[in-house]
């Protein structure tokens, strides 16, 4: 039981990382290194914002018909697409496509790892979610000032693909997560 509870820190903090690094260097990035417009820029990031909000909306109204599995697993893999076409949203329309698509990968996986952890440990919810919002506050953190370091010694374009392996690693640890005891648990609390 402890391993998946601390399978479910690792899977926030990593998380964390991937919207750190988008939400924290996306204006900076599409102004200097795409040459985009300060405004467009902002744009970019509104829309991820508001991607992000509208996809937990929508994933919360899915919970009902479908496994919480179908998102954990296809989440991930649209923010490892997102993190690879990053470096060509060289035009005003490619850029606010690519961060709406971060917005709507990155939703509801955070909700979800809390939801699935409380449920899973129903006797320590006030622990367990306290734990696990330390670790997205810890992966923001690294994930915004990480790539401040890394930028010095490579370009963002780069650091936004090596980001990729972040929800890489989530899909695979996932689907640990993701048993038929804890889907189970997930959709009797929602409904």
């Amino acid at each position: 039981q402890d391993k998946i509870f601390w399978l479910f820190v690792v899977l926030a903090f990593l998380y964390a990382l991937c919207e750190g690094t988008l939400s924290n260097w996306a204006v900076l990035y599409l102004n200097q290194s795409q040459r985009l417009s300060e405004s467009v820029s902002a744009q970019a990031l509104s829309v991820f914002w508001m991607c992000l909000a509208l996809g937990r909306l929508a994933v919360s109204a899915l919970l009902v018909a479908v496994h919480a599995k179908w998102p954990y697993r296809i989440l991930p893999a649209l923010m490892v697409i997102a993190f690879w076409l990053l470096p060509h949203a060289q035009t005003p329309a490619k850029a606010l496509a690519v961060f709406a698509l971060a917005g709507v990968s990155c939703s509801a996986l955070f909700p979800l790892t809390v939801g699935m952890a409380s449920k899973r440990f129903p006797s320590s919810v006030a622990w367990v979610s306290s734990i696990i919002i330390a670790a997205l506050m810890t992966g923001i953190g690294l994930g915004t000032f990480g790539v401040g370091l890394l930028q010095q010694i490579m370009p963002l374009s780069l650091i936004f693909r090596l980001s990729a392996v972040y929800p890489v690693l989530m899909l695979l640890l996932g689907w640990r997560t993701c048993d038929n005891n804890t889907q189970n648990a997930v959709i009797a609390g929602v409904k």
